[in-house]
């Protein structure tokens, strides 16, 4: 009896297990091609459900129709948006070739809002050509299903361009500034004559506004900055423009520079004025003369004779004191003061404040009125006190070593008064 081989047999009976592992999968295989074809089928399927559907539907490119615009100069331009409503609704009328759903569709487009947005750290001056923009579009949905409209995204980016290098501004173009006042007290007076809002809108400060002297310097500076004009399309290169006080009067300094011819007719007017404040029944001459209260129940007859011009004086503020008037130009006359019978001397002065010297050397002294400038007194010497804002009964009590005599003439530098004096004659 012959042996039996086993492996022939196994073989035989079971066949090969490569050949089986091969047939399993090639099994695999098809069944995986055939889901991945009934997928594809579903998604075809799918896709031509929606185009159908979305063929029935209109389609609106929101990027068409909302349009980034921007405000200002390049480098400092603000983005802003316009909704082209009118195109966008007539783009849909023409499309349905007729008007019926006009109305819906104002509707949608009257519901569109945007924003505009930029990077405000990378771009804080403002926004440049080239730099991004992104543009965030909302609207009804619910118009939009019932219009039939299909939408685009709403949010999308645009790069900017067209902004205009702006507009170069001199800003002190329409500026006037005008030094008033009197040096070393003069100030400065700045008007803006810039007709466009903004600009007539800036304000403008100067560096020394008032304390002004013959010959200072005072910068003026316009309160913006580059990138507030930038915003408004204008570029500038200054901000600041200095102007010189050379066109300014000036108070007088010494009697030099007091013009006699000047002096000649005030005088003329002072005996005008003391002869009519003298005749004037209103109040009584002599009692502001001698502050004595009899002159008041006299009959009021006064009138004023023998007016001699006896001299003038210069006083001259001296520096650190507090008085007000930079200078005093003092105008001394003696008077007969003719009352009830008898006859008195009387001092009248006439007080003439910050005589000045123009800025064409031309001596001037302002006053409204003769009757509102005249001091009167018996005592000379009393009236000068007053005149000087001193009191007489202080260590300059008018007859001392100190008194100033209104005879004198010549300077006079007393350390106790607050004015340097200089008399003064004119020529007849």
């Amino acid at each position: 009896m012959k042996a039996i081989n086993n492996k022939k047999s196994l073989t035989k009976r079971y066949g090969d297990n490569k050949e089986i592992t091969r047939k399993e999968a090639s099994q695999s295989d098809i069944e995986k091609a055939r889901f991945i074809i009934a997928m594809a089928g579903v998604a075809v399927i799918m896709f031509l459900v929606v185009t159908a559907w979305n063929m029935g539907k209109k389609h609106v490119p929101l990027e068409d129709y909302v349009v980034v615009n921007f405000t200002g100069a390049n480098g400092y331009a603000v983005p802003g948006y316009e909704i082209k409503k009118e195109e966008l609704v007539g783009m849909l009328v023409r499309a349905d070739k007729n008007t019926d759903k006009e109305a819906i569709y104002k509707r949608f487009v009257d519901s569109i809002a945007a924003s505009v947005t930029y990077d405000m750290e990378e771009h804080p001056d403002g926004i440049t050509n080239g730099d991004k923009i992104q543009v965030k579009v909302s609207y009804d949905k619910a118009i939009a299903k019932e219009a039939g409209l299909s939408v685009s995204n709403g949010t999308f980016n645009v790069r900017a361009k067209g902004i205009q290098s702006g507009t170069y501004i001199d800003l002190f173009q329409n500026i006037e500034v005008v030094f008033a006042g009197i040096s070393p007290d003069a100030y400065v007076v700045v008007k803006n004559n810039w007709n466009e809002e903004f600009l007539a809108a800036l304000d403008y400060k100067a560096d020394k506004p008032e304390g002004i002297s013959v010959g200072d310097e005072v910068m003026l500076t316009c309160v913006t900055d580059k990138v507030s004009l930038g915003r408004q399309g204008y570029v500038t290169d200054d901000f600041s423009h200095t102007y010189k006080a050379d066109k300014l009067s000036s108070y007088v300094k010494d009697v030099n520079q007091i013009d006699m011819g000047v002096i000649n007719n005030l005088i003329s007017g002072c005996r005008k004025a003391i002869v009519n404040e003298t005749a004037d029944t209103t109040f009584r001459m002599m009692y502001k003369a001698t502050k004595d209260m009899k002159y008041l129940h006299e009959a009021n007859n006064e009138s004023a004779e023998n007016i001699v011009f006896m001299e003038g004086k210069l006083l001259k503020r001296k520096a650190g004191e507090t008085v007000a008037d930079d200078n005093k130009i003092v105008l001394l006359f003696t008077t007969d003061l003719l009352c009830g019978g008898q006859t008195s001397e009387v001092y009248f002065a006439f007080v003439f404040t910050n005589g000045y010297i123009t800025c064409n050397n031309e001596f001037k002294v302002a006053f409204t009125d003769y009757s509102d400038i005249y001091y009167c007194n018996v005592s000379l010497d009393e009236m000068m006190d007053e005149i000087m804002g001193i009191n007489s009964d202080d260590s300059h009590d008018g007859t001392g070593e100190n008194g100033i005599s209104g005879a004198d003439l010549g300077e006079h530098n007393h350390d106790d008064l607050p004015y340097d004096i200089w008399g003064f004659m004119p020529e007849n």
